[in-house]
């Protein structure tokens, strides 16, 4: 089975509250690129071994390892092969709308799973849990027994308790760059606009104008947040959206590059480089050699 990573935009399947991915087999596979998205993202190994690049560190997983990678948290990752060894990794990706509609304050919480050596009595016994969780989803997935698909979204609804009840903390202020309608709901106004209209000629002034902001006080509000500055935003966002439309078209990126709001391909290509680590067109080969 070929390693296929979901990226960015994050549907709901049929009743389950996440998009899953398993990953199993012997053969080699193409390493993921780095990405983000605005899904909270759960990993657990099952089988043989995978290496996860997240927050400028590299992590070793190993059989019975769970990851949490949290929303816009750039990552790449590799299932590591090894000759008659196979490997079996579950991917969680809970779409942030339904973290919102859950977890109100959501943008103001992190994830970690700690280390074995710095967990707590009840974290070790909720990762023990965790991993039983995974297993579990997984055995349904291959039997298919009746009324599986109510056991399997509880399961993803106990995985997600777990993680929070147990292994979340709150952000430093100057870490909650996902605007939530609550506390900051003219800056989640802004982002929606952005969202609409990043196809589109933008620059500050017209979405400071949109939002009912000055250009400047926007400007810091939002860099203060994001950490990243309004037009950096609208740049990351056209990058994404070009992703998905490299996953998923054969137009030539000329094509692309006005389809998401790019002046000309070059701009595209130095926003996807700078953003991923490659080029559109290496991006496109290899999601042909995955194929």
């Amino acid at each position: 089975m070929t390693y296929i990573h979901k990226l960015v935009d994050v549907p709901v399947l049929g009743n389950l509250p996440v998009q899953y991915i398993i990953s199993e087999g012997k053969k080699d596979v193409e390493p993921v690129p780095k990405h983000w998205h605005a899904a909270l993202e759960v990993n657990c190994v099952l089988r043989g071994q995978a290496s996860v690049y997240m927050a400028g560190q590299t992590y070793l997983m190993r059989a019975g390892d769970a990851l949490a990678i949290n929303s816009f948290a750039v990552h790449a990752g590799q299932i590591l092969c090894h000759a008659e060894a196979d490997y079996r990794i579950i991917t969680f990706l809970y779409p942030i709308e339904r973290l919102y509609a859950l977890i109100p304050n959501y943008n103001a919480l992190v994830v970690s799973l700690a280390p074995s050596d710095e967990r707590t009595p009840a974290q070790q016994s909720a990762y023990h849990q965790l991993y039983q969780a995974f297993d579990l989803f997984y055995q349904l997935e291959q039997g298919e027994p009746p009324f599986f698909r109510i056991d399997q979204q509880a399961l993803c609804y106990q995985i997600l308790y777990l993680l929070f009840k147990n292994f979340s903390a709150r952000r430093a202020p100057d870490t909650q760059y996902i605007p939530n309608r609550c506390s900051h709901p003219q800056l989640y106004e802004v982002v929606d606009y952005i969202l609409k209209h990043y196809m589109e000629p933008l620059h500050r002034d017209q979405i400071a104008k949109a939002c009912g902001y000055s250009t400047r006080h926007l400007a810091n509000r939002f860099k203060a947040t994001y950490q990243l500055s309004l037009m950096q935003y609208v740049t990351r966002i056209r990058a994404l959206k070009a992703m998905q439309l490299l996953q998923t078209t054969e137009q030539p990126l000329s094509w692309i590059a006005a389809k998401v709001g790019f002046s000309y391909p070059y701009a595209l290509t130095k926003a996807f480089k700078h953003a991923f680590g490659l080029t559109p067109t290496e991006y496109r080969r290899l999601k042909l050699r995955r194929n």
